[in-house]
């Protein structure tokens, strides 16, 4: 089970150099304080950047890694449906920059920007290789 399904995560939409993730908070997301955990929310953000990222390359040859993320805390989030909008703002040849922002309804609860490498997947080891 990867990190995002055991948040709950759903990649509701993808393409183009956007996308929408969504999550059903709960009990399990909340901090001691009884509001979502700051961490739920980051994670969220860096999801929906990621994943726009991942819409403007080639999947069989690079994979993404969030480098950087800064994330503004604008509302508490409680209990209930939360909406991250991915966005890439700028695609270069080994980084992309891009932009989220996390929504409760019409409430703005988060807006974060990130930067995300872009890496070479390395081929899988062959036989005699001491990779492993």
């Amino acid at each position: 089970m990867s990190y995002r399904e055991h948040l709950g995560m759903v990649i509701e939409r993808r393409g183009s150099g956007e996308s929408v993730v969504v999550l059903d908070a709960d009990e399990r997301h909340l901090n001691s304080s009884g509001i979502i955990h700051g961490g739920v929310i980051m994670s969220l953000a860096d999801t929906a950047v990621g994943v726009a990222a991942q819409t403007l390359i080639d999947l069989e040859t690079y994979r993404t890694v969030m480098a950087q993320l800064n994330t503004s805390f604008i509302k508490a989030a409680k209990p209930g449906r939360l909406v991250a909008r991915g966005v890439v703002t700028s695609l270069g040849r080994r980084l992309a920059f891009g932009e989220a922002e996390v929504r409760q309804g019409d409430t703005l609860v988060a807006k974060a920007s990130g930067v995300v490498y872009i890496q070479r997947r390395q081929p899988p080891a062959g036989p005699g290789s001491s990779q492993g």
